[in-house]
């Protein structure tokens, strides 16, 4: 096979690796956009009427994890003593701060529930109150023994931030966590908690109702850029086909 053989050969199939790899791009940007467009989609409808969280309305038709994200829900129960996280590094409106999540027994006695409460001010790094967070201190809830109803929006997401060590002890000091892990939140219940439950909910439940608390609340927020993603599945299929008119020419010369 003579040089300029070889050459044809390498140059066809380079560009039909071009192509694969825009190909590929693109079923990735259309994956983006049409995952983005369920998000918006669920938080419109299951966010317009609350339904009360109840162990007895578990159905096989909602009994995984997806089919409660993003739905309002109420809630009846108390507060479990301690079991206050402080999810640190959680900025609002540019201010650093922390999440503060706190389990939840509903009114039916065999279920439990986390919620994120609101976020609270703290400085980041190691600071002069750091061990009020670490041992549980601030920010408990007010009346804990009592039964009250909370209003939120389930999330199943954990919303984890990059983790730049695997030192335990700096992930999780104490109530001063850096990230939220079921497993982590099965432990924290067993070691603290004398409460008896049958399920935990597999979601957190970001709390929309006042109190007293004075914990600010907002909820996560996911860009609705479906569009943009449609625009770049575009652009790549273009050049998927310009890779391969590309090889057509050169396989033919």
């Amino acid at each position: 096979m003579d040089s300029s053989n070889t050459k044809m050969i390498s140059g066809v199939f380079f560009m039909f690796l071009i192509a694969l790899t825009a190909l590929t791009l693109a079923v990735w940007q259309i994956f983006r956009a049409l995952e983005k467009k369920d998000f918006i989609d669920k938080a419109n409808s299951r966010a317009k009427s609350a339904i009360e969280l109840k162990i007895d309305t578990v159905t096989s038709e909602n009994s995984n994890a997806e089919s409660w994200d993003q739905q309002k829900l109420i809630v009846t129960g108390s507060w479990v003593p301690n079991t206050t996280i402080y999810l640190d590094n959680r900025s609002f409106e540019t201010r650093p701060g922390v999440h503060i999540i706190s389990a939840f027994k509903l009114n039916d006695d065999k279920s439990l529930v986390w919620v994120n409460r609101g976020w609270a001010p703290k400085l980041p790094g190691k600071t002069s109150a750091n061990e009020e967070y670490v041992n549980g201190e601030l920010f408990l809830p007010i009346n804990s023994n009592n039964v009250i109803n909370i209003e939120g929006i389930a999330y199943t997401s954990l919303m984890k931030r990059i983790e730049l060590t695997t030192d335990s002890s700096i992930l999780q000091e104490g109530s001063l966590w850096q990230n939220l892990d079921w497993n982590a939140l099965h432990l924290k219940l067993n070691k603290n908690s004398n409460v008896n439950f049958e399920r935990i909910w597999p979601f957190i439940l970001w709390q929309t109702t006042n109190s007293m608390d004075g914990l600010k609340r907002s909820l996560p927020k996911v860009k609705g850029d479906v569009s943009k993603h449609v625009g770049y599945a575009i652009q790549w299929m273009l050049l998927f086909f310009l890779a391969l008119i590309f090889a057509w020419r050169i396989g033919r010369n």
